[in-house]
């Protein structure tokens, strides 16, 4: 959004009146007390205020805020002070309130300001001061973000005073109001009507930079670049269609329109610095210099082999002369050629606080940024070396070399390299961009160390790790790279190398989720989202996925468990079943013959009206006969069941297949094998665990 252009631009026109000798002679005390209070104190007011608005521009342009203009702004409200102290009724009282007001606003002590101002309109009923305090009062309210407050001051100063000479930028702010309420379609609407009636206005420049901004945010792109050139080819100043230029260049950008974006940046390149590719080597000169780099690096590596030798006790002269690594004849491919020195490109020291560079170092990014998605890395990483090298230390050279980082890693996928380059950004000071390579440098680590481990750890691990290097890839390609595509790749691989396995499942996951969320295709997400639900159960990513195409599964209601009191559980009715059953529990132990084991501790008898659970019921109800001669061969014993039972439970009698003699009659056995004797014949055991394995 365009910055806020308060300069006091107001010039107070005095009339001409008819003098008299006379009349002069009578006013002269007048003459004099207003003459002191211009003066000494209302005349230097205005200076420090009108130093004080140049000083905050430049502050603003250079984002450095050194506290001078705000110590010209209380020097100037010192001033407006001492005239409405000392001169009270004096023609300049009225402009000293203002003026004091706006020295506040300038300090941004909104408060003050608006304390000093809403007095005004009651203290100068008369003064021709009015609508411009009421303007002033609008733009404190919108300083606050009172953005309904400024529009009803504003309303209403247009409306009481049609011909306010300042009208065309109080619409501006209206329209400015709008857009800062979230009211898009309105400011979009206000923006228009406000370039119709003012095409060629003062205005109107900052009108259509702040539409195009708007737009861009709504990614109306094609309509912003249409505003943006207008800028470019209407704008009075120089600076207005400069910025316009490399915003147009932005839009081309949302537009994939690269090389046109390209041609923008580099004609506004040279209208900016016509040398600025003084400094730049191309690809053919920065070769040449990689090529003397690696030979000096040889020449001093041989040398530290010779000086090393010759150190050594052990060796003679001699000897050394044997071993000497010998240089070939003819020149190596990495030498540069014969007579041919290393390019050496004009390096400029830029300023990043001069408005002209800074604006340079911006497009210049920009460009970088668009050769890197034409496919040109190396293209790219030239001229963000040029921006290194000309803007040292800055938070230009911290994003230059980030962005040399990021090309190594995202379009020439040399990890080793990027990870240097992104620790070089911490050269360049505290930064955004330190913070963001040391996060991608500490990734790209955790992917090697990963591929390390799968190429040297035993295969269950080693596949393990393959797969985690491999979805930690995905990522960085997703949420790092911004590159959904190469995600889905990686995610996919995954899902067929390593089918049927949690692995998949989780593959299968993200697939759905990026195609949903990156990809905008629900249709196909929740396709996918049914493929892992049904053929990944058994996994948290298949329940995951299941809940999201059928919905979560419901909570359970508590009234649904709600059963009867125990009032109700003692009732005769439920007492009488529970006798019946617990005689026909009875019954059934009864006919049974039951192995001999040792004598059951005795069980406290039952409250009668306590029935107790069925379980306990059934426990006592077991014999415990004292330990007799084994009983061999018996028939099995039909044991009635009661009814709502299992026929087979636990205390029935079941074919034991470990220990059968042989024939397909089914031999009496306990459940429990720990019972069975050494020869093979199944002998009773009781479920008491208690109980010795040989019965004695």
């Amino acid at each position: 959004m365009s910055k806020l252009r308060l300069i006091d631009k107001r010039t107070r026109k005095t009339g001409r009146g008819r003098t008299r000798i006379l009349w002069v002679f009578l006013l002269l005390p007048v003459l004099f007390v207003t003459g002191c209070a211009y003066f000494n104190t209302f005349y230097h007011a205005k200076k420090y205020y009108k130093q004080a608005e140049a000083t905050r521009e430049r502050e603003e342009i250079t984002g450095k805020t050194t506290g001078s203009a705000s110590n010209l702004y209380k020097q100037s409200i010192e001033k407006c002070k001492r005239v409405i102290d000392l001169y009270p009724g004096s023609k300049w009282e009225d402009d000293a309130h203002l003026l004091m007001a706006k020295g506040y606003y300038g300090q941004a002590d909104y408060l003050t300001a608006e304390q000093t101002l809403r007095p005004f309109p009651q203290k100068f009923p008369d003064s021709k001061l009015v609508p411009e305090a009421a303007f002033w009062m609008g733009l404190i309210a919108f300083a606050q973000e009172d953005y309904s407050d400024s529009r009803r001051i504003w309303g209403s100063l247009l409306q009481e005073f049609p011909d306010f000479e300042d009208r065309q930028e109080v619409e501006f702010y209206l329209a400015q109001g709008q857009w800062q309420r979230g009211e898009v379609d309105e400011a979009i609407l206000a923006y228009d009507r406000f370039l119709e009636k003012y095409p060629r206005g003062d205005w109107a420049a900052n009108a259509r930079l702040d539409l195009g901004d708007l737009l861009m945010e709504e990614k109306r792109y094609e309509k912003a670049a249409e505003v943006f050139g207008q800028v470019v080819a209407k704008g009075k100043e120089k600076d207005d269609r400069l910025e316009a230029r490399l915003l147009l260049g932005k839009a081309l950008e949302a537009q994939q329109l690269n090389e046109e974006a390209l041609e923008v940046y580099t004609r506004l390149e040279l209208m900016i610095d016509p040398d600025v590719y003084a400094g730049r080597v191309d690809s053919d000169e920065r070769e040449t210099l990689l090529r003397v780099q690696r030979a000096s690096a040889q020449v001093a590596r041989q040398d530290s082999l010779l000086e090393a030798r010759f150190q050594n006790p052990g060796e003679t002269p001699e000897d050394t002369t044997q071993t000497v690594v010998e240089t070939p004849d003819e020149t190596p491919p990495f030498l540069p050629e014969a007579g041919k020195s290393a390019p050496k490109p004009t390096i400029k020291n830029r300023n990043p606080d001069d408005p002209k560079d800074r604006r340079l170092g911006q497009v210049m990014l920009r460009e970088g940024a668009v050769l890197g998605k034409l496919d040109r890395p190396w293209d790219a990483i030239l001229v963000f070396e040029q921006i290194v090298g000309e803007y040292p230390r800055s938070v230009f050279a911290a994003e230059a070399q980030y962005r040399i980082g990021y090309t190594l890693e995202v379009l020439l996928e040399d990890f080793e390299q990027a990870q240097k380059a992104y620790a070089d950004v911490s050269k360049h000071g505290l930064s955004s961009f330190r913070e963001e390579a040391d996060r991608r440098a500490k990734n790209l680590n955790t992917v090697k160390a990963l591929l390390a481990t799968a190429a040297t750890d035993s295969l269950s691990r080693a596949i393990s790790a393959a797969v985690e290097a491999r979805f930690m890839r995905a990522e960085l390609y997703l949420f790092q790279q911004e590159d959904a595509e190469r995600a889905l790749n990686e995610y996919r691989e995954i899902e067929t190398r390593f089918p049927g396995t949690p692995h998949a499942a989780k593959a299968g996951l993200a697939i759905a989720w990026v195609t949903q969320s990156e990809l905008g295709d629900s249709t196909g997400a929740m396709t996918k989202y049914r493929e892992v639900a049904e053929h990944y159960q058994g996994t948290e990513y298949g329940r995951q996925a299941a809940q999201i195409v059928y919905g979560p599964e419901s909570d359970p209601d508590p009234e649904e468990f709600t059963g009867p009191s125990i009032e109700e559980l003692r009732s005769p009715e439920n007492l009488a079943v529970l006798e019946a059953l617990r005689e026909q529990e009875d019954a059934a132990a009864d006919s049974l013959v039951m192995p001999p084991t040792l004598p059951r501790n005795p069980q406290p008898d039952l409250d009668p009206g306590d029935p107790g659970s069925l379980s306990d019921i059934i426990k006592r109800s077991k014999l415990n006969p004292e330990p007799e001669a084994p009983v061999q061969e018996e028939a099995p014993v039909a044991v009635p069941v009661p009814a709502g039972e299992s026929p087979v439970d636990s205390t029935s009698v079941s074919p034991d297949t470990t220990g059968a003699s042989g024939n397909e009659e089914n031999q009496p056995a306990e459940a429990d094998t720990t019972g069975a004797s050494e020869d093979g014949e199944n002998q009773p055991a009781e479920e008491d665990t208690t109980a010795s394995k040989d019965g004695r």
